[in-house]
């Protein structure tokens, strides 16, 4: 029996980065209003970033600002994350890790009138390869069919 239970928890209303993309694409091309559209739209940024206001006074002037191309932006996702719930009729346990060839010896024991354990671990074998426990959530992916 383990000393602590693995408990999925979901969060419903995450926010997720998603990679956004650029929007250049050559059928943009075809269209030869497209191409006045982005010449006014430069002209304008132009004009907002020479300003012949910010000659007198640089406190008060507004840089405009184009924005980056292929940016990473927030999007509402489902995730999932582990929660580890103590095994309170546990008292003291005992076990082995293998660590490629090399056994790592551990106890852990609870500490009477609290929420704490004690953790004595061997530390001869180097288990660096061995993954750890991540708490970072994972995106859930719902497959509509």
């Amino acid at each position: 029996m383990p000393l602590h239970l693995r408990i999925p928890l979901y969060d419903y209303q995450a926010l997720c980065k998603e990679y956004a993309g650029s929007g250049d694409s050559a059928h943009s091309l075809l269209n030869p209003f497209s191409a006045v559209k982005w010449l006014l739209t430069e002209i304008v940024i132009f004009l907002l970033e020479f300003n012949l206001y910010s000659w007198w006074n640089i406190d008060l002037s507004v840089k405009a600002d184009r924005g980056q191309r292929g940016r990473t932006v927030m999007v509402p996702c489902d995730t999932e994350y582990p929660a580890f719930v103590s095994e309170r009729t546990i008292k003291e346990t005992a076990g082995n890790i293998d660590c490629e060839g090399c056994m790592r010896t551990f106890v852990i024991q609870q500490i009477p009138s609290s929420n704490l354990f004690m953790v004595v671990v061997d530390n001869k074998c180097d288990c660096s390869s061995i993954s750890s426990v991540t708490m970072e959530p994972i995106e859930i992916i719902y497959i509509l069919s």
